[in-house]
């Protein structure tokens, strides 16, 4: 007797190149993918408008698993939710 064994296909690992963009008018960090016209950012950790850029890169640094799809446009309302397990975000800081 023969036997088939099935797999899944294996999904593709997607890595995020994430640049640091600024404070929004609701003083959540924004990143933006330097691949795409996509920006992520951080809606459970809010920053003063005045925080420096070293303050926001530590937090995210330490917090990636956080982050959050906001959308197309800077200071859009986010669209939300955690990052697909096949997502790795990286961040960009030079």
């Amino acid at each position: 007797m023969k036997t088939t064994v099935l797999f899944k296909p294996q999904k593709t690992i997607k890595i995020l190149r994430l640049k640091f963009r600024g404070i929004d008018s609701w003083n959540r960090p924004v990143f933006k993918d330097i691949d795409s016209n996509r920006y992520y950012g951080f809606t459970l950790k809010l920053f003063s408008m005045c925080a420096n850029e070293e303050e926001v890169i530590n937090y995210a640094k330490n917090n990636l698993k956080d982050i959050e799809y906001f959308g197309t446009s800077f200071g859009c309302e986010p669209h939300g939710g955690n990052l697909s397990k096949h997502v790795i975000p990286e961040l960009i800081t030079n």
